[in-house]
């Protein structure tokens, strides 16, 4: 018996449509409409404009008035609650994302075969494969199979995470207009409590809030309530170590960049003709999410890969008969594809510079087509 069951009245009880989408209640339905207007092989997000586009007919499918409007009829509380359900839905592809990963490297030995001979194959990382050429076409071959199901978890990932950042960009200015002071105590209280944290991890003498303490869980339902947080930077689900996924993202990434490409005018991705219809940017705010609930060390292992690549392809222009060639556009979409990664998922840029040359990310969109 549910909880409407026991608590309507007998008299007049509480009417039970049948589902027509799966859900359950108005927030469900709310959210699957929402899923429904940008889904990501219907839809492309553009930043600048914090907007959806139908990929048809490149009109507006969902902006910022939507959600103002979402704001006035639902309530904080009404928007809250539907950030919390487009939240567990994500979690619920993360887990599928890591149950995926673990029958690759553990169960699929043709596949846990074929990771470990392309790993052995870039060996140095720090340095540029032997016929990169090759290396990088049989890789992309041997693991085509592999994509179907992660690009759907990837796809809805980052659809989901960037209508949370749009939600919380609109919590986040309701409380400021209607409630500054509210705003501004959390603010001052979640950065004093940011640094008192990082003083005891520089000297555990200082105190810290214990595991029994409800302080830290308290002042993030406000925050969150409240707007004040980053969906993007956030752990969700708590996984193993799993050395194969910087490999298999990275490959994965190899993999759909070429059906995208760069535009001048939105400052994004955009599909191209004829290729499978693709939203570049829930694409990489899928990989940031999805690379930010494991350890740190393999996002970093992750950006290793792509400099490396990035080095083998520049070198193999460099080495060209045609020294006057520009670079190739998968050298251009895969350093554009890096720093949207690095911009969404708030990391520095040193670490970028670390595996790739700072000229080519100086010089590299001096090579962008004008048409573009």
């Amino acid at each position: 018996m549910t909880f409407s069951q026991c608590t309507s009245p007998k008299t007049i009880p509480i009417p039970r449509f049948t589902p027509v989408d799966g859900s359950t209640n108005f927030i469900g339905r709310l959210a699957r409409e929402m899923l429904r207007f940008t889904e990501p092989r219907m839809a492309y997000y553009v930043d600048q404009m914090n907007a959806w586009y139908s990929m048809k007919t490149f009109e507006e499918a969902l902006d910022m008035r939507a959600f103002s409007k979402l704001q006035n009829a639902v309530g904080t509380f009404g928007l809250s609650g539907l950030d919390r359900f487009f939240c567990f839905m994500m979690v619920k592809e993360l887990q599928t994302f890591t149950r995926k990963v673990i029958t690759m490297c553990e169960k699929d030995m043709a596949t846990k075969t074929m990771l470990n001979t392309v790993h052995r194959a870039l060996l140095p990382l720090e340095g540029v494969p032997g016929n990169p050429s090759k290396v990088y076409t049989q890789a992309l071959q041997k693991s085509g199979r592999l994509w179907p199901p992660i690009l759907d978890i990837v796809l809805n990932v980052g659809q989901r995470q960037l209508l949370r950042r749009q939600i919380a960009n609109e919590l986040r200015g309701s409380c400021r207009f209607d409630s500054k002071f509210l705003a501004t105590c959390l603010q001052a209280f979640n950065q004093s409590l940011l640094t008192d944290v990082q003083v005891h991890y520089a000297d555990p003498s200082m105190p810290y809030p214990g595991e029994d303490n409800p302080l830290m869980a308290d002042l993030t339902s406000y925050l969150e309530t409240a707007g004040i947080h980053n969906p993007l930077t956030k752990i969700y689900v708590t996984s193993t170590r799993l050395e194969a996924v910087p490999l298999i993202l990275f490959l994965f990434t190899l993999s759909h960049l070429p059906k995208l490409s760069y535009l001048r005018n939105t400052g994004g991705f955009m599909i191209k003709k004829g290729a499978d219809p693709l939203d570049g940017a829930a694409l990489v705010v899928g990989l940031v999410t999805i690379l930010h609930q494991f350890h740190a060390e393999l996002t970093e292992k992750y950006f290793t890969y792509a400099g490396q690549y990035l080095r083998a392809m520049v070198d193999m222009t460099a080495s060209s008969k045609d020294k006057a060639a520009d670079l190739p556009q998968e050298v251009i979409n895969l350093l554009v594809f890096l720093e949207e990664f690095v911009r969404y998922g708030e990391h520095s840029k040193q670490m970028l510079e670390a595996k790739v040359p700072p000229y080519i990310l100086d010089e590299f969109r001096h090579n962008i087509p004008r048409t573009q």
